[in-house]
């Protein structure tokens, strides 16, 4: 896949792509986080994770970890 041209210069080396909760917290039924078209981002992201992996982009995976109650969620809910 060829990336396409960039409005402004990437630079692999200074560059990364961050992939927050995309496996749990955004996408499953029973998640509180839930985002109801998270699912719809997923071959877009697939495409962008090619692109930069193929570009030399670091990609990284993360997850949110909360408590069970939530206890520990702090204002998050909020800003969804």
């Amino acid at each position: 896949m060829k990336m396409p041209k960039a409005r402004f210069e990437i630079n692999p080396a200074q560059t990364a792509l961050l992939v927050i909760d995309m496996q749990q917290g955004f996408l499953r039924q029973d998640s509180p986080l839930l985002r109801p078209r998270g699912r719809d981002l997923i071959p877009d992201l697939n495409r962008l994770i090619e692109v930069c992996h193929q570009s030399g982009v670091a990609v990284f995976f993360t997850r949110h970890a909360f408590r069970s109650d939530l206890s520990d969620v702090g204002l998050y809910p909020e800003f969804l």
